[in-house]
Parts: structure tokens; C-alpha cells; sequence
């Protein structure tokens, strides 16, 4: 009801005291609402009852009765006092009706369609005769293949009449939301509140009400049902259960096809369109291409320390350098170069250009085993895939004939073919050393050489000699395994001839790329003279082997036989030498040689390169044909087969593309090429078995997919098939085989290219995406405090997975060695810390690859998500520390590698941050499935048998949960030894749960990955990950509780186990999620003594993003305000509570004021909200792009980025500065913060931080100031604006200039003032947050009259917390009387003003709403658009009727044709009845709502007789 000032303001501080001793806890609610709930189902019922009296004989018993029911309850007071209470009581109301109404409708339904089917049976059998069989038995089969159908619809009936006669107007229907909205008048179960009514009316309404609220129950059910089952088949997806099945084939069209690709169904799964067993092989062989080139980096670390460790001292020594230039310094570079040209890959040519063999660092007997290993393990694979493979019974017995020669003949044949797949057949002591008393060739000789030299210098060898031959072994290792994949004959003879000498060519010219032009590689002066040398000393070669080839075919000619090396091919190299040694002695001719390279006009073999090669740089978008896969998408896992490839280039041209001579680096590119190639061919050859197998194969040969091609192209559907090209020297099982096309796009990751084919998508890319990606990384990488938090909230994933409760084993876990324990943290800090340090032990190292391969580490979400962000602009990330060297002073670009290489520390640091704790999962959940097997008696001698689902143990309960536990069995298959197996076996297990159960970038589906290259969101790929990691955990701890391992009996052991470890990880996930949080809040509330009313207040206060947090209140400043930290920040988890807090948030703003059902609707909006929040709202760069731009200077909250007086430069000063904090660090604000609360200084806006509150920001929980003051200003400012667009909604459509119905200004006026209303009730709540948080009423009131544009009567009304329905302005009633005249004049009519005619309308509604309550009432708005007249003309037509015979236009009006003077008199006697309330004004004034409802009734009776 309505208050003065002096009452709204005036605070009563005992009565607060004694709220809060009164204050009713958390459970007493709940429990007290619980036993409402019940106690309200006899009362409805009774009530409905009673309502039926009330409608036949016209009485009040209903009210009655439900006054009598409320006064005895006893937890009434309870259950209200708390949101939980209502929700509790609203739940048990209804739920246990409708419940037992679903169960009798059920079988109700089931009954009848027996019968029915029975009945239709017999008249089947009878009509068959009459020839009607067909039609009748169509209808039985249709009721009885659809029991479940038949029970559903029974049971929603019967729950829709369960809850209809429970119904209850205090708990609504969600169709209250659209009160007072547009929507109202479809709404069709929104509930009458009309509490006017008596008698046989008021019955005849709550009947109505009853109808409506089981009718919306009941489509409700059945909404929950759908979504229940598709949440059900949604969570099954989330779950890795097994091979499931993808999408066969794409839609027609280009919309259908990105629907399935980035729809609900396909685009959230990690597995795409494919399935998960692929994503999982995928995952695997990436992972093994992770741990090659991981061990690879540790090499090029090895040898580039050990090299610097020697000095220039060493590099003088060898002088390798001064043998090709005697006034050259020998340096760093060259002493590399010497590595790399003369040990690691020696490639000596003679003067013809042949290679000679000089000999390597492999031992010659080590290489003649070594090939006749690999040829034995090439053909043994071969053999087996034609096993596998073959058709042709009589080629599969031979082939199986083959296969046990040959391993009878070699008894330990599997073993080297696993060593030869996993591990290379290269070991060290296969190549020379410094120290060995015999050695031949050059590349031995020089390492000795050099070795000694060194030695000799007093500086130790054995770093630098041990990490050369690491090197080197690595690259035939890989190269070694290359050989036994699916490469041809002659490119295996290409590898074998290489061994010892292969490292691959890296040219700076595709290297470093640059950007935006800059930084782009071209050839000094230098290396373009070189060039030109070596283009001299081509040609003299090429000239050398014509003569020699002339001389030769002189000696054919002439019939003499030919020998190579013989006396007369020594004869002719001896004078093709000779000859062209005497054509450089002659004047000019090495000058002609130089012009044909380099020359003035242009025409020189090196100008011409040189315009080729900028050419190629230059990219022309051209038009993008329909369909045409290979321009629009690209495949992302390419078969690279350059690596055994004949080398083509001239070694002029070497130069010219500036050819990189570190051996390191040549090194890591060279086993990088080779690491990919392998797993490629792997993972290729893994398809090709997975997709030939089993029920439906999803890889085919041509004859088997003809009858899938297009009638209109004459080619295979690639909507359904696509086809996988071969390579020139690599022969795979998938060459010229179709593959599903779906299937296909996730193989080989394709995906859109439109970034790199137009200009617009280049454009969008570097304005876009590049500042997107800056910012990203400045708020997380770059920021220190970031990274502590990063640290600490990621424990929260190992709690959730079981550690919260650390039983089994995870305490010993846990405790340090000194207490007995295994001190995991330990082991997590050697993986994660001392690796960004470098100090990582081998152990360590091999523990770290193993878990590389089972996708455990280097997963961290944000840094993945920011690394394809810079792949999405740059390509080649790697490729920026070789950026824009070749521009710089040395000074500048030692500056700048320097800071790149700390950004490249920093990025490291913050993958370290999350490895460290996904290492303490992954041996926490190891531990534990460990001492499972072990009380099962699983180990090394039974594993296999578990996995494998043809033996009797794989078709145990423990079988099939086991295999569902192992997803990447390649790894476990990579063992050498049955109990290196086991251990793998763990590994996976642990993995699995890890990598599927932790947020892991790997797992983010193809609509994840779309979001991120969109202008909105900041780390969209986090908050999918916690819902899908989330779900997961669910899932598993049902599965560890339901599976049933052993007997299934509860003495058991093994089944005991795994259900506590189930119930562990199902109490750990609650706890941490949701009870955390909880009990932070509720323990800060005790000890600060902040009550609720004050928490629902502080909400009100806080930024907009912060509304639903999880807010923990810290006490209260000077001004006795509330302080808190908004720990949303900090929780993992809160992306899942947070749709939950907007729900109970809008039921707790609600106090009663509104239905139940509608403040749960509106939580339901707020909460879908929330969890579209991530994807919708614009990144950190948009928004301060969108605030300097689209937004005209606003920024968020209202903040004024610069004023509108500004001048233009100034404007753009200012949008500058905005655009750059989006990418100043994330911690830089906070730590200003800490030097000012330090040092005692204010910030810009007077305020003085304290440094108790402000140290807590270092770890992520800063404590803030509520500042109700600072937040009315806001909230008044757009308090303002929403009064003035609500006005606009009435006036704006209305004075166009056009034809208005009077209906129509009555239907604006209402719509314009519920908005109204909604705008000052939202005020009123907000200033009584304020006043609950302690805010002064002399401060609010004067925040309010501050304002400009806010009329002081608004202002009062709003203060007192009532509401007036504002009048139609002046200018709009002139206004619409100006357009009617006008249009009267044009159109040569007397039409009458319509706003004329709806006046007395409007002033009907001001005076039924004037001063109602803006705390607990609703405006009333009665429906009599009906009883509005219509203008009429001057002969007494009808508006539209004068219009149509003058052939003119109007709006549609309601089909009435009353006098004005019938419908509403508008004389000022008391005795005249209004058309609105069917009242005289005395009547409306002195008589009761009941006694005006039957003095209506009793006229309007009078009137019919």
C-alpha cells in the first residue's frame, strides 16, 4: 500500500535487529515449505469444492474455506520467510498430484488401448472377408506399435488434472510473464487476478484459473519430457561410450549442411560428424607426433647449450670458416655451420656434381643390420595387411602361409616390429665416437677432429658429442620408421641411401613470411652474390658433364666397352675437366657466365628467380567456385611427402631463398616433417582398418560407391563420398578409397578457408581478429595476476573428480614423503614447473612424453584457444621470433627476440599452470584403478583378455567397462613387454578420465571453434568445456556406481570399490560445484552478520555482470556499505551454477509480489541468459570498438568515454586510449590499485583503496566496495531513459500523420503505461535496496531531483514507492487534433478526433490507478477496447465506410456503429451510468467491491429482462 516520504524514510534499526534474530535458516524453510506444500493439497482441493458450490449457488465459500486452511498452518511463516520455502512448498504442492494423475492416466491409457486393440483385432479378422482388411489393420498396427505413445499422452492428461485440481493463483502459470506486455492477449494461461469478484463470478474465475494452470501443467510435462530426452541424448554424446555413429551424408543445400555441421546435434561433440572412436585414434597419433617433436626440442636444447657452453676459443680452433674465406671471423654461425655440413649431414660432390660417399657417423655394419631389419619388418606388414585385407581365398592361403614362415623363422618378429613402429631400430652405440680407435669417413673423422681440438682447449666434449649423435639418430629413427609405413618401393631405396646424411633443407624464404608486408625475408647483396658464384660454378659443372658425356658416346660410337671408373672414363672426366679449366683462363668468360646470372637489363637467371619468387608471394582472390572443396575448405592434416622427396633446387637457388645452416634448427624442422609424415600414414593406415570393418563401413572402393554418383555432374556425391587423393612416393591403404564425407571433414580436419580467399575475409582477419587475440592474451598471459589465479581455481577439477573427499588412497597420494606418502604434488611440479625451468630429469621427461600421447598435458583451453587464434592470422606462429630480424638495427631486433622469447616463457608458464594439476588427476585416478585391478587380480598375464570382447572375461561386466575405459588402445598396443602393456593400460585409463573430465582444448567441437573466429566472446571455448567435462563427471560416477563389476553383490570387493569411488567422484563434483560456493557465502554471512535481505539488496548493487555471481560478503566499509568479493571470478564452475543463481535470484527479488511461476520465468530468461552470455556478448577489443563507435562515447555501466562537446580530435584521442586498455594487461588496474592503497594516494576519481582488501587481488579475489551511492547514479540515469522510451511507446506510432483508431491510441496508452509501471516499480526496488545497504533517504532524494529530465512529481512517486499513470501530453493531443484536420481538409470529410472519443477510456484508467502501491500491487488495464466508438462522418457512416466512398484508406477498427452519446455519457451527473464499470460515479465512490459487483449484476439482469 502506499507510505508518505516520511514513512518510506524513516529507518526503525530495533526492528531490523530483531529481523535478523528472527531470521529463519536455509533448511527450516525448505523443510517448513515442504510440509505447506502438503498441507495445501487438501486445501485446494477442498477449495475446489467449495468453488463448485460457489458457482451453483452463488456464495463466497472459497474464500472462506482457504482463509480457515491458512490460518491453521503452522510453517506458513517459515516457508514465505525464504526463496527456498516458496520453491519447496510450490514443488510438494504440485508434483505429488500430478504425479499420481501421470500414473493413473498412464494406465488408464494403456488399459484402453488394449482393449481397443483387442476390439480392433477381431473386426480386422471379420472385415477381412468384406475386403476392408487392409485399412483396419493399418489402424491396429498403429495402436499397437505405440504403447509408449498412448501412455505419455494418457499420462500428461492425467497429470494436467492432477495439478488443475491443486492449482493455486499464488503459485501462477509461466503465461503471467506477459502481463502488461504486448503478448498479453496471447496468452491465453495467464491467470485472472481479478479479487473484485463474488459470488457465481469470482467462481466461474477461479474455475478458469484451475483450467488453465492444469493445461499449462500439462504441455509443461511435456516439455520436460522432450527436453529430458534430449538433454539424455545429449549427455550420451558427452559420454565416450564406445564406436557410436556419425552423420552419413550432408544435406542438400548450404545452409542444411552448416546446420549439421555446427548444429546442436553434431557441432558441440569433439567428434564432429564422425565418431569418437576416430577422434580418439586421432587424438592418440597426435599425441605421438606431440612426444617426437617434444623429444626432438630437447635435442636442439641439448646440442645449442652444449655448443655456447664452448666459446669462441672452441669455434677459432676448428676454423671452419677460414678454410672457405682466410679473412673471415669465425663465430657462432659458422662453428654450426661446420655441425651441420661436415658431421650431421656430409654431402661431398665431385667437380661433376655427383655425390660421393665419404662416409658418415653411422657404422657400416650398424646400417647393413639395421636395413636388414627393416626390410624383414616391411615385408612382414605387408603380409599381415594383405591378412587383414585380402578376399581372394586362395591369395589370403598364401598370404597366411607367408605370414607363419616368416615367424617361425624370426620367433621374436613382433617385438622388432613394434620397436621398428615406436621406438626406431637407431641406437647410440650404431654410430662413432671421438674415442673409437677405428674410424672411417670424412663425417667420423671431422667429429673426431673436432673433438680433439676442443678437448685440447680444455672444455669437455661429451655434452656436445653425446646430443650430435642424439641428432643424428633421431632423423634416421624417424626416417627408419617412415620405411615401414605405406611409402613405395623406390622411395624406401630413397630413405635407406639416406641414413646417416638426411637432414632436410629450411630456406628463410618460407620461413619468415611477415606481416602485413613487413618483416618479409628477401636476399642481401651478399646472398644474392653468392649466388651468382654458384651460379658460376653450376654452369662449369653442367658444361664439365656435357663434355664428359660427348667423350663417352665418342667411345660407343666406336664400339669400345665402357666400365665406370675404368681407364677411359677416368680418359674423358680427365679432359672435360681440363677443358673447361682452360675456358676460365680465357678473358671474359666468367664474366659472360655472371651476365647470363645477374645483368642490368634484367634477363638474368637470378633476376628472373628473384621476380618469380615475389611473384608467388602475391595472392589474387579469384572466384570461388560452387562446391569446389579444395579452394573453399582446406584439409588441416596433410600428407607432407617432401621428406622423401629428390631434393630439386639449384644451389644458387639455395641461396637466393637463403638457406638456413643451424643445425638445430635444421634439425627440429627435419624430424618435425618426419614426426608428422609418420603419424599421418599411421593414423591413415588406423582409418582404413577402423573404416573397412564391421556393420557399416565408412570407407569404400569406387565400385562400391558408383551407385552414389550425381545424375547432373556425372561424378561421386561429395555430400556423401569423398575421395582420398594419392601422393607421388607414399602408397596408403586410403589412396583413390572414398570416405564418408562427413566422416572425411573430422579425419582430416577440414575447414572453412575464408579468411585467406577474399580481401574481406584478409581484412577481417588482421582489424578483427588479430586485436581480438591481442587482447585475449593480455588479459591472461601478459597478466601476473591472471596466472596466479589460473594456478589455484584449477585445483577445483581435481576436487571434483574425487580428491574433495580423499579416501582410497588419495591421502597417501597426497602426503608428502616424510608422512609417508607418494607426495604426487612433487611429481606434478617436476612435469609442470620445472619444465618451463628446464630442469627436468629423464624420468621426468619420459613420464611427461607418456603423457603427451595420452593427451594428459599441454591441453590448457585458453592458451589452445589463443594459439588457433594466432594460427587463424598468422599461419606459422612459430615463424614470428624470425620476423622482421632482417629489418632491424641489432640492438632493436635483440630487444625484440628477447621479448618474444619471454612471451613464448610466459605462454609456457601458463600451460604449466594447468598441466600441474591435470598431472595430479591423471596419478590420483591411476592410483586408484591400480588398486582396483589389483583387488580384481588384473595384471600384465589377463589385461588383453579384459579388452578384448570375443573372450569370455571381455564379455564380463569388467570387460565391457574396461573397454569403454580404454579409448586409445594404440598405445596400449605399442608395448614391447606384457608389463609395459599394464602400465600402459593405466596410463589410458587415468588418461581417458583426465583428458575427458578436465577441460581439455582438444575436445572442443566444430561450432567451438567457429565462435572463436567471431567478434564475440572472450574464451567461448572454456565455459563448453566445463559444461561438457561437467557432464562427464556425472556420467562417470553413475557408470562407477551402476556398472556391477563382479557378482554385484554389496560384499563383493570389486564391486564395493568402484561404487564408492563412484559415490566419491558424484559427492566430490556437488561439493566443489555447488557447496563450495555455498558455504563460503554462508559462513562469511554469520561472521560479518549480513542477513538476506541485505545479500538480495547487494545484488541490486553490483555490476550488471556480477548480478548472478556467487557474491561473499567481506564486512562493510567506513560508510558502513557492504564489502565483497564476487567469487564467480575464481570458481571453475560457476558457467554451471550461474544459470541456477539467476533463477533463484529473480524468485528472491519476487517477495511475494508476483506469481510463482512468473518470477520463475523471468529466472529462466535470466539464466538462459547467462549461459548464452559467453557466445553473445561482444570480446574485450569489440566492445571498446563497438563503446568509441556504435555506441557514441558509452561505455559499459554508462560511463562517458568522451563528452559530446568534444572535438573531433579529442573524440578520437579519447576512443584511442579506450581501444588501448582493451589491451593493456589484465593486471595492470590491479596493481596500481596495490600502489595506491600502499602508498596512501587517491585514484582519479577521489577514492582511496586499502591494501587489506586490495591484496586479495593477487590471487583473484579482490574484495569491492558495494558503493550504493555511485550505483543510484546509473541506475537513476537509466531510470530516466526507460520512463522517456515508455512514454514514446505511446506517442511515437500515433503522430505519424496518418489515420489512428481510437482502439488503437487505448491499446498504446495501456501498453506504454504497464510499461510504465514495470520501469518505476524496478526503481523503487533498487532505491529500497539502497536504503537496506544503508543509504541515506536525504541522499537518494537528492541523487533523484539531480536529475535533469526526471520530473520531481515522478521523483516523489517513485520516493514513496507509488505509482500515477501519466496524462496524455499537450503536444500529443494537439498533435493528433493537427493531424485530423488535416487529413479531414484533404480528404473533404467531418471525421470526429479520435483521442476525443477515448478520453474518457484513459481517464477511467488514471483514476482505477492512481497511487496504487508500487511494492505489492499491479496496475489494472480492463479490456473495453470494445465498448471504444468509432469516428463517424457527417451523414452518420461509419469511418471506414466515409473513407471507402471518398476512396480514401483507414487503420482496421472494431465493428461498432454506436452513437458516442450511447456508449458513454458525458454529462457530470452522479447519476449516470459509466460504460466502463457499469457504475454511477457515487457507486464507484462509497460501495464495496463486492457490493459494486453485485449492483452490476443486479443492472445488467435488469437490463436482459
Amino acid at each position: 500500500m502506499a507510505v508518505s516520504i516520511e514513512e518510506a524514510f524513516k529507518q526503525d534499526s530495533e526492528r531490523e535487529e530483531k529481523k535478523k534474530d528472527e531470521e529463519v535458516g536455509f533448511f527450516e524453510s525448505a523443510l517448513a515449505g515442504v510440509a505447506t506444500g502438503l498441507w495445501n493439497i487438501p486445501k485446494t482441493a477442498f477449495s475446489l469444492g467449495a468453488t463448485l458450490m460457489d458457482l451453483v449457488g452463488d456464495t463466497n465459500t472459497a474464500r472462506d474455506v482457504e482463509a480457515w486452511f491458512d490460518e491453521q498452518n503452522p510453517w506458513d511463516d517459515e516457508a514465505e520467510a525464504r526463496t527456498i520455502g516458496k520453491i519447496t512448498s510450490a514443488i510438494a504442492q504440485v508434483a505429488i498430484p500430478a504425479g499420481v494423475g501421470f500414473k493413473l492416466g498412464s494406465a488408464g491409457a494403456r488399459a484402453w488401448q488394449a482393449k481397443n486393440a483387442t476390439d480392433l483385432a477381431q473386426k480386422a479378422l471379420a472385415a477381412k472377408k468384406a475386403g476392408n482388411y487392409f485399412s483396419l489393420a493399418r489402424a491396429g498396427n498403429l495402436i499397437a506399435k505405440t504403447p509408449g505413445r498412448a501412455s505419455l499422452t494418457g499420462g500428461l492428461v492425467g497429470s494436467g488434472i492432477g495439478e488443475a485440481v491443486v492449482a493455486d493463483e499464488d503459485i501462477g502459470t509461466f503465461a503471467d510473464m506477459a502481463e502488461g506486455t504486448s503478448l498479453e492477449p496471447l496468452a491465453l494461461t495467464m491467470m485472472d487476478k481479478n479479487q473484485d469478484l463474488r459470488g457465481r463470478e469470482d467462481a466461474y474465475r477461479r474455475l478458469k484459473n484451475r483450467l488453465k494452470f492444469g493445461t499449462e501443467g500439462a504441455l509443461f510435462n511435456l516439455a520436460l519430457v522432450g527436453a529430458g530426452r534430449g538433454i539424455q541424448k545429449l549427455r550420451r554424446r558427452g559420454a565416450y561410450e564406445g564406436m557410436d555413429e556419425g552423420l552419413d551424408e550432408y544435406g542438400k543445400t548450404m545452409i542444411e549442411q552448416d546446420f549439421q555441421k555446427l548444429g546442436p546435434k553434431f557441432g558441440f561433440r569433439p567428434e564432429g560428424t564422425g565418431t569418437k572412436a576416430i577422434h580418439e585414434m586421432s587424438g592418440y597419433h597426435q599425441g605421438v607426433e606431440k612426444q617426437l617433436r617434444r623429444a626432438a626440442s630437447l635435442t636442439t636444447q641439448e646440442v645449442d647449450t652444449a655448443i655456447k657452453d664452448l666459446g669462441k676459443q672452441a669455434y677459432d680452433s676448428v676454423g671452419y670458416s677460414r678454410k672457405i674465406n682466410p679473412n673471415a671471423e669465425e663465430s657462432l654461425d659458422s662453428f654450426k655451420k661446420f655441425i651441420s655440413e661436415k658431421i650431421l649431414s656430409p654431402n661431398k660432390k665431385d667437380k661433376f656434381g655427383r655425390n660421393l660417399d665419404t662416409g658418415t657417423l653411422l657404422k657400416p655394419e650398424a646400417k647393413e643390420r639395421i636395413l636388414k631389419e627393416l626390410d624383414l619388418v616391411r615385408r612382414f606388414k605387408k603380409v599381415r595387411d594383405t591378412v587383414m585385407t585380402q578376399k581372394d581365398p586362395k591369395l589370403l592361403s598364401a598370404a597366411r602361409d607367408e605370414w607363419k614362415a616368416l615367424q617361425k623363422a624370426n620367433p621374436d618378429i613382433l617385438d622388432l616390429v613394434k620397436r621398428a613402429e615406436n621406438r626406431g631400430l637407431f641406437k647410440m652405440d650404431d654410430y662413432y665416437r671421438s674415442t673409437d680407435e677405428v674410424i672411417t669417413g670424412d663425417a667420423a673423422k671431422s667429429l673426431k677432429t673436432t673433438m680433439e681440438k676442443i678437448s685440447s682447449q680444455g672444455k669437455s666434449i661429451k655434452p656436445l658429442e653425446d646430443s650430435v649423435i642424439q641428432m643424428r639418430m633421431a632423423m634416421d629413427n624417424m626416417g627408419g620408421r617412415l620405411g615401414i609405413t605405406g611409402i613405395s618401393d623406390d622411395a624406401f631405396e630413397t630413405v635407406k641411401a639416406n641414413f646417416g646424411k638426411y637432414m632436410t633443407r629450411v630456406y628463410r624464404h618460407h620461413e619468415q613470411k611477415g606481416l602485413f608486408g613487413l618483416g618479409k625475408y628477401k636476399p642481401m647483396d651478399e646472398e644474392i652474390q653468392a649466388a651468382k658464384a654458384s651460379f658460376v660454378d653450376s654452369t662449369l659443372v653442367a658444361k664439365r658433364r656435357k663434355i664428359f658425356s660427348e667423350e663417352l658416346k665418342k667411345y660407343k660410337k666406336a664400339g669400345e666397352k665402357i666400365v665406370r671408373g675404368d681407364e677411359k672414363w677416368k680418359a674423358a672426366e680427365k679432359k672435360a675437366i681440363d677443358q673447361v679449366e682452360e675456358l676460365t683462363k680465357q678473358k671474359g668468360y666468367i664474366e659472360s657466365i655472371e651476365k647470363l646470372a645477374l645483368n642490368d637489363e634484367g634477363t638474368g637467371a637470378i633476376n628472373k628467380y628473384l621476380n618469380k619468387i615475389a611473384a608467388d608471394e602475391i595472392a589474387v582472390p579469384g572466384k570461388i567456385k560452387q562446391g569446389d572443396v579444395s579452394v573453399k575448405e582446406i584439409d588441416n592434416i596433410k600428407v607432407d611427402n617432401s621428406v622423401i622427396k629428390e631434393r630439386v633446387l639449384e644451389p644458387w637457388q639455395r641461396h637466393l631463398l637463403g638457406e638456413v645452416k643451424d643445425p638445430s634448427y635444421t634439425f627440429f624442422a627435419t624430424v618435425g616433417k618426419q614426426a608428422h609424415l609418420n603419424s599421418t600414414l599411421r593414423m591413415m593406415d588406423d582409418v582404413y582398418k577402423m573404416g573397412t570393418q564391421g556393420a557399416n563401413p565408412f570407407v569404400k572402393t569406387l565400385d562400391e560407391v558408383m551407385d552414389q554418383v550425381d545424375v547432373k555432374t556425372g561424378e561421386i556425391d561429395v555430400r556423401k563420398w569423398k575421395k582420398v587423393s594419392g601422393l607421388e612416393g607414399i602408397a596408403t591403404p586410403l589412396d583413390n578409397l572414398y570416405i564418408k564425407a562427413p566422416y572425411y571433414d573430422e579425419i582430416f580436419n577440414t575447414r572453412s578457408n575464408w579468411l585467406d580467399r577474399s580481401s574481406v575475409g584478409l581484412f577481417y582477419k588482421y582489424a578483427l581478429l588479430g586485436p581480438k587475440a591481442t587482447s585475449q592474451i593480455a588479459k591472461t598471459i601478459l597478466s601476473p595476476l591472471t596466472h596466479v589465479r589460473n594456478a589455484l581455481s584449477a585445483g577445483a577439477f581435481v576436487a571434483a573428480n574425487g580428491a574433495f573427499f580423499p579416501n582410497y588412497g588419495d591421502v597417501q597420494m597426497l602426503l608428502p614423503k616424510a608422512l609417508g606418502g607418494e607426495a604426487v604434488y612433487k611429481q606434478a611440479w617436476s612435469l609442470s614447473g620445472k619444465r618451463v625451468l628446464g630442469t627436468m630429469t629423464k624420468a621426468d621427461e619420459a613420464l611427461y612424453q607418456r603423457l603427451l600421447k595420452v593427451g594428459v598435458v599441454d591441453s590448457q583451453v585458453q592458451a589452445g584457444e589463443i594459439k588457433q587464434l594466432l594460427d587463424d592470422i598468422l599461419k606459422d606462429p612459430a615463424a614470428i621470433d624470425r620476423q622482421l630480424g632482417s629489418k632491424l638495427p641489432n640492438k632493436v631486433d635483440n630487444a625484440r627476440r628477447k621479448a618474444i622469447k619471454t612471451f613464448a616463457k610466459l605462454q609456457d608458464t601458463y600451460v604449466a599452470e594447468d598441466d600441474f594439476w591435470k598431472v595430479i588427476n591423471w596419478s590420483l585416478e591411476r592410483n586408484r584403478y591400480g588398486k582396483l585391478s589389483k583387488t580384481m587380480g588384473l595384471d600384465s598375464s589377463n589385461f588383453k583378455e579384459y579388452l578384448n570382447p570375443s573372450t569370455e572375461k571381455g564379455k564380463s561386466g569388467a570387460g565391457k567397462y574396461f573397454q569403454k575405459m580404454t579409448q586409445r588402445k594404440s598405445y596400449i598396443n605399442e608395448a614391447v613387454t606384457p608389463q609395459e602393456g599394464f602400465e600402459n593400460f593405466l596410463d589410458e585409463v587415468a588418461g581417458k578420465l583426465t583428458r575427458n573430465q578436465v577441460p581439455n582444448y582438444a575436445y572442443i567441437g566444430r561450432t567451438g571453434r567457429a565462435l572463436r573466429q567471431t567478434p564475440f566472446g572472450n574464451f567461448i571455448a572454456f565455459p563448453i568445456e566445463i559444461m561438457r567435462t561437467g557432464n562427464n563427471i556425472y556420467t562417470q560416477s553413475i557408470d562407477e556406481l551402476t556398472a556391477g563389476i563382479g557378482k554385484g553383490t554389496w560384499d563383493n570387493p570389486e564391486f564395493k570399490e568402484l561404487y564408492q569411488m563412484g559415490l566419491k567422484r558424484l559427492f566430490s563434483f556437488g561439493a566443489t560445484a555447488a557447496g563450495v560456493p555455498a558455504s563460503l557465502v554462508a559462513t562469511a554471512k554469520a561472521y560479518h552478520d549480513v542477513d538476506d535481505e541485505e545479500m538480495d539488496a547487494l545484488r541490486k548493487m553490483v555490476p550488471e555482470w556480477s548480478k548472478n555471481s556467487t557474491l561473499i560478503p567481506m564486512g562493510r566499509d567506513e560508510n558502513g556499505y557492504l564489502k565483497y568479493i564476487d567469487f564467480s571470478y575464481s570458481n571453475a564452475y560457476d558457467t554451471l551454477i550461474r544459470p541456477f543463481n539467476a533463477i533463484v535470484t529473480a524468485l528472491g527479488e519476487n517477495e511475494g509480489r508476483d506469481s510463482l511461476m512468473k518470477a520463475l520465468g523471468t529466472g529462466m530468461e535470466d539464466s538462459l541468459s547467462e549461459i548464452l552470455k559467453p557466445y553473445a556478448t561482444e570480446s574485450i577489443y569489440t566492445e571498446a570498438l563497438v563503446d568509441a563507435v556504435i555506441r557514441r562515447g558509452v561505455g559499459r555501466g554508462g560511463r562517458k568515454i568522451w563528452n559530446d562537446e568534444d572535438d573531433w580530435g579529442v573524440k578520437t584521442g579519447k576512443s584511442l586510449l579506450h581501444l588501448g586498455k582493451a589491451l593493456e594487461p589484465g593486471s595492470w588496474r590491479q596493481l596500481v590499485r596495490i600502489g595506491q592503497a600502499a602508498s596512501g594516494t587517491t585514484d582519479k576519481y577521489g577514492r582511496q583503496h586499502k591494501i587489506e582488501d586490495e591484496i586479495h587481488s593477487l590471487y583473484g579475489m579482490r574484495i569491492q566496495k558495494s558503493d550504493p551511492e555511485n550505483s543510484m547514479k546509473y541506475m537513476i540515469t537509466d531510470f530516466t531513459k526507460r520512463l522517456t522510451n515508455d512514454r514514446n511507446l505511446f506517442q511515437s506510432p500515433l503522430i505519424k500523420g496518418g489515420r489512428v483508431a481510437p482502439k488503437d491510441i487505448l491499446s498504446r496508452y495501456k501498453y506504454s503505461e504497464s510499461k510504465r509501471f514495470a520501469t518505476m516499480k524496478e526503481m523503487y526496488q533498487d532505491i529500497e535496496a539502497a536504503r537496506t545497504l544503508g543509504m541515506s533517504n536525504r541522499k537518494i532524494k537528492k541523487a533523484l531531483y539531480a536529475r535533469k529530465g526526471l520530473d520531481r512529481d515522478t521523483a516523489k512517486d517513485v520516493l514513496k514507492g507509488v505509482y500515477r499513470p501519466a496524462e496524455p501530453s499537450t503536444f500529443f493531443i494537439k498533435r493528433i487534433r493537427e493531424i485530423n484536420k488535416d487529413l479531414n481538409e484533404k480528404e473533404g470529410v467531418d471525421i470526429e478526433n479520435p483521442y476525443n472519443l477515448v478520453r474518457p477510456f484513459i481517464k477511467e484508467i488514471i483514476r482505477t490507478n492512481r497511487k496504487i502501491s508500487l511494492y505489492d500491487d499491479y496496475i489494472k488495464l480492463p479490456t473495453f477496447e470494445e465498448e471504444v466508438p468509432e469516428p463517424t462522418g457527417p451523414i452518420g457512416l461509419k469511418m471506414e465506410e466515409t473513407l471507402s466512398n471518398l476512396g480514401g484508406n483507414t487503420n482496421p477498427t472494431p465493428n461498432v456503429n454506436t452513437p458516442v452519446a450511447s456508449s458513454f455519457n458525458r454529462g457530470t451527473g452522479t447519476d449516470q451510468v459509466s460504460p466502463v464499470t457499469g457504475l454511477t460515479y457515487v457507486e464507484d465512490s462509497l460501495l464495496e467491491p463486492w457490493e459494486k459487483a453485485l449492483r452490476v449484476k443486479n443492472r445488467s439482469d435488469g437490463n436482459r429482462t
